[in-house]
């Protein structure tokens, strides 16, 4: 018979909500010990979150009970292989091919394996074997390029790095690889750009991030990246490649004009490209007639209706018809394009709302109260936090103009460096921090932290860290950072929650942004723990209103510069002047000088936006 703890804990696997299945398998295996399949899948979940260890037994438990299970197999070879143990991986993963001869992941473990292990010609039979089984496996494609560029076969690393990145657009580590193959070939300003696309992907990978600033080191810095990108483009015109590098190093650096330019003439050499299409969208403003929106129609036209292509331009359609003031046009476009982008994510608006409910019953004003002064004693960390949209970009290029603060950007290192300290992630495991077994080394996750931040963050007097989903951790990020400021962004829920629809964001760490119920539901919680947050640690966080901000920028940007303990001037609200790198959504809003122009912009939508009202109506705060 079974066990619907079990198929409980299946249902949350897959759905991604790994806390609440962490524990759902954790009771099943409780119940029933010989459950090889809860032993095995919560073997995979510890060693995604980096517990390899635990999840080498659990492995061992699961093969002991199902030995000829290829998987559990491939499992534990994954597991050894991380914990440095290449023999015992590879032996592993050739068990799980004698058990099942064409199993695909059998054969990328063996690979990856064998090429660690420095054993060349096996790696490269392998990973042969794998790409003649599944030509479109993204990661063997990338193995097999890191294989060829430790070979110095530097053309065949460079197409497969751009094979890899053509099926899987937004996976960084094809970015990272294609970054080395750059430096290898002394094109340092193309390992800048494909670092800077790596780091924009994945906020907290610190290979990207340390590649990219020994990169712009040795380019000479931003002039002279965009001098050698412009010269690439004047070597090789006919390929698109260097004029969307190009694009997209003058959009991050605002160059907003010259950004356009650039990706008009990578559409012109690829016309069907639809990333192009969306990054132009997203760069430039559109007028009635236009003929950058007559193209963009006309690659819509051409896609089947559904799909990841239909999908991005949908998107891009909505901007560009809102650019021209066809809002009801626009809207509809919005909608398909969120309705097919919520299609492929696995989202769960009920397991958001137990770790929310989860963390407000930790974080009591005892528990904060009784671990203060347990954490690091630095002052650089000024957190940046808000609902994404909400007006956090512009304040991170207000607060980067003054002397002494280093704008860091939108850092996933929180939760990162306090999944490496504690072994489980905070937010949905927030319950397990109060747990007496818990060794919660604040110091320790505020040192790991600093540690991450780039040398010339930990060298200045302040660093702002702008990810907005901070917000989920502004406890812990107290006791973990007793001296850092926190700023929190709000912003009218309408408006907010709009901006967030319009976008396409990577991943799937906004999910709940794709459903208008949805949306304003999950804005109902970030109310809901902010104002716990308030309540628990009253007087420690200073509230920012977005819309106080752009209508009257002095009063209000001084009194956030006397919160941080800055030096206020005149020059800081000159944000247009700056050229900053920004990766944001925000990275064309923010290079125009402050403005009014996104207040009130839900009104333009009248009944459509009706869901969002009513879900936001739901609230019972104040």
């Amino acid at each position: 018979m079974p066990d619907p703890g079990f198929e409980q804990a299946l249902a949350a696997h897959r759905a991604g909500r790994l806390g609440e299945a962490v524990n759902l398998y954790r009771e099943t295996i409780a119940r029933d010990p010989r459950n090889a399949g809860a032993l095995h899948n919560l073997g995979l979940i510890l060693l995604r979150r980096g517990n390899p260890a635990e999840a080498e037994q659990l492995f061992r438990q699961a093969i002991t009970l199902a030995p000829t299970e290829a998987m559990f197999h491939v499992a534990l070879s994954n597991a050894l292989r991380t914990s440095g143990d290449l023999g015992g991986a590879r032996t592993s993963a050739e068990h799980a091919l004698r058990l099942r001869p064409a199993l695909v992941d059998a054969w990328y473990s063996l690979a990856s394996t064998n090429a660690e292990l420095g054993a060349e010609a096996e790696a490269e039979a392998a990973y042969g074997k794998l790409l003649s089984l599944d030509q479109r496996h993204a990661d063997g494609i990338i193995g097999l390029g890191t294989l060829r560029l430790q070979q110095g076969r530097l053309d065949a690393a460079e197409q497969a790095f751009g094979n890899a990145i053509r099926l899987r657009p937004n996976h960084p580590l094809a970015y990272i690889r294609l970054g080395d193959v750059f430096v290898t070939r002394d094109r340092t300003a193309g390992a800048v750009e494909a670092y800077r696309r790596a780091r924009a992907l994945d906020p907290g990978s610190l290979e990207a991030e340390e590649k990219y600033h020994a990169a712009l080191a040795q380019s000479g810095g931003t002039a002279a990246v965009r001098t050698s990108l412009e010269q690439a483009v004047a070597r090789d015109p006919a390929s698109p490649k260097p004029h969307e590098l190009l694009a997209d190093f003058l959009s991050a650096h605002g160059f907003i004009a010259a950004a356009a330019d650039s990706y008009r003439r990578a559409l012109a050499l690829e016309p069907q490209n639809t990333t192009l299409h969306l990054r132009l969208a997203q760069t430039k403003k559109f007028a009635p007639g236009d003929p950058d929106l007559a193209a963009l129609e006309a690659a819509y036209a051409a896609q089947p209706p559904s799909g990841d292509s239909r999908e991005a331009l949908a998107f891009a359609l909505g901007k560009a018809l809102d650019d021209t003031g066809d809002f009801a046009r626009a809207f509809s476009f919005y909608l398909e394009g969120n309705r097919l982008r919520r299609s492929q994510i696995d989202y769960a608006l009920e397991a958001e709302a137990r770790s929310f409910a989860a963390t407000m019953a930790t974080f009591t004003r005892d528990f904060i109260d009784r671990r203060r002064g347990e954490g690091d004693p630095s002052e650089i960390p000024i957190f940046i936090v808000g609902m994404p949209r909400s007006g956090t970009t512009l304040t991170e290029q207000i607060l980067s103009a003054a002397s002494g603060v280093y704008a860091a950007g939108e850092l996933d290192f929180i939760r990162k460096a306090s999944i490496a300290v504690l072994g489980f992630e905070p937010f949905t495991g927030a319950a397990r921090l109060a747990d007496p077994d818990t060794a919660l080394d604040l110091a320790a996750i505020g040192r790991t932290y600093l540690g991450w931040l780039p040398p010339a963050a930990r060298s200045s007097r302040r660093a702002t860290d702008k990810l907005p989903q901070n917000f989920r951790y502004l406890g812990l990020i107290r006791l973990i950072f007793p001296n850092a400021k926190i700023v929190h962004v709000h912003r009218d829920p309408l408006d907010n929650c709009l901006s967030l629809f319009k976008g396409r964001f990577a991943g799937s760490a906004l999910g709940f942004s794709y459903d208008l119920t949805e949306l304003g539901r999950y804005y109902n919680l970030y109310r809901d723990i902010m104002r716990h947050w308030h309540e628990v640690m009253p007087g420690d966080i200073f509230d920012l209103g977005y819309e106080e901000l752009v209508s009257d920028p002095q009063a209000t940007s001084q009194r956030l510069f006397d919160h941080c303990g800055l030096p206020w001037t005149p020059d800081v609200l000159a944000v247009q002047e700056s050229r900053r790198e920004v990766r944001t959504a925000s990275f064309a809003q923010v290079r125009q000088p402050i403005n009014r122009d996104s207040l009130k912009t839900a009104d333009r939508y009248g009944p459509a936006l009706d869901p969002l009202r009513a879900a936001l109506a739901e609230w019972d705060g104040k």
